[in-house]
């Protein structure tokens, strides 16, 4: 085998094999995971304004560590037809997701993202499967919004992952561009 295309072969074996090469060992089958469910009521207000715009919001979680497991929902203005601008150019204004996710791993939310939504009850659910499973311990849920002409609003909240079967419930109280948040995580 010629000597290049050895070291070559080595190289690529090395960085598959390399504990960085995978970044989306937060969630991990090789770690004793849980199979978990989380599901959201997210309220949009309706917001008295001369010009309104929606707002773009994610939700996303992450470790305790802080670093970022999956992006759960990403509403912003979707590519169409009858739009004049890419709403992508202003995913950059959802500053924490952005900061942490958002520009690093653009290929990756396109499973979660939607158009944005009007002002009123929306739900979003998400569930590890077999194969992504959550190791046991302690998350942050977090919540951003940002408007066109408006204000900025990010929620964290911290939730626990049991080993064992459990049902917890979270409310987070209406702030900007948030109404009433609710969160239901089973294990």
């Amino acid at each position: 085998m010629n000597h290049w295309l050895f070291k070559a072969l080595t190289i690529i074996v090395l960085v598959m094999h390399s504990p960085n090469a995978d970044s989306k060992s937060k969630v991990n089958s090789a770690v004793k995971g849980v199979e978990t469910s989380i599901k959201i009521n997210l309220q949009i207000p309706r917001i008295k304004t001369e010009a309104y715009f929606r707002p773009y919001v994610v939700v996303w979680l992450e470790t305790a560590k802080r670093q970022p497991v999956e992006t759960l929902a990403l509403w912003y203005q979707v590519d169409s037809a009858s739009s004049q601008e890419d709403g992508g150019k202003w995913l950059k204004d959802l500053r924490q997701w952005w900061r942490k996710i958002g520009r690093n791993e653009q290929a990756e939310y396109d499973v979660v993202t939607g158009a944005t939504r009007r002002p009123g009850k929306h739900k979003i659910s998400w569930q590890s499967h077999s194969t992504a499973v959550l190791a046991p311990g302690d998350y942050f849920l977090n919540f951003e919004a940002a408007r066109e002409e408006a204000g900025r609003t990010f929620h964290r909240l911290g939730i626990q992952v049991k080993d064992t079967p459990s049902k917890q419930i979270f409310k987070i109280a209406a702030e900007n561009e948030f109404g009433e948040i609710s969160i239901q995580l089973e294990n």
